[in-house]
């Protein structure tokens, strides 16, 4: 379990929420190509700061305070399609699910490298249907900070993904519900376990419900 220093804000690179994507890629609910939303809902649950830096990849930073920011939203130069975007800070309201028809970029993530501090689980469907998430190669885990909602629906429908890297070391002291946290993850299924042990070290002593949970 890592040890969190409460007041100190994220802001070293050992910190950051990191993370691949495709910017071609597109579904009928994301957005153009070549741009990236991130899928940040306005009023986290359970209140705290929303702010935090973003690194595009492209050269190009922004500084994010708000879920209505304008800086939530990138354009890419056309020519390259494959970006790390880093998130240093307090990155909280994070959901795919709960994003709108044409601003849904779940699509668009390809791979997880790290979860940092900065990256807290706040809403459900925090990375539901990242269908091109082929892998977390993240040696942490993510912190969740809102016990009902952070793991609900967590990563449901991400049918590419194959292998949580430091699955079995994941924090879930906190988490009450499961419910459908990696249901539709076929590739998953059987992988998760083989590449990065069991699971038999969670705390799953709050749990309540682990319904459809694989």
């Amino acid at each position: 379990m890592r040890k969190i220093i409460s007041g100190r804000r994220p802001s070293d690179e050992k910190d950051a929420f990191i993370f691949d994507v495709d910017v071609q890629n597109t579904s009928a609910t994301s957005g153009a190509v070549q741009t990236l939303r991130l899928p940040i809902k306005p009023n986290p649950l359970g209140g705290g700061t929303l702010s935090f830096v973003v690194d595009w990849g492209d050269g190009s930073t922004d500084n994010v305070t708000s879920a209505n920011a304008a800086t939530l939203v990138h354009t890419y130069a056309g020519g390259t399609q494959l970006f790390t975007v880093k998130c240093t800070g307090y990155v909280r309201g994070w959901t795919f699910a709960q994003m709108t028809s044409g601003n849904d970029d779940a699509c668009k993530v390809t791979k997880i490298r790290q979860w940092g501090t900065s990256w807290r689980g706040t809403e459900w469907g925090a990375f539901r249907d990242c269908i091109n998430l082929g892998e977390v190669i993240a040696t942490d885990g993510p912190i969740f900070e809102n016990g009902s909602n952070g793991m609900r629906i967590f990563m449901r429908g991400c049918s590419s993904l194959k292998s949580i890297t430091a699955f079995g070391t994941w924090d879930v002291s906190m988490i009450t519900t499961m419910q459908s946290a990696f249901s539709q993850c076929s590739q998953l299924q059987g992988n998760a376990f083989s590449t990065a042990g069991n699971l038999s070290n969670w705390d799953v002593s709050k749990v309540a419900s682990f319904q459809n949970m694989f």
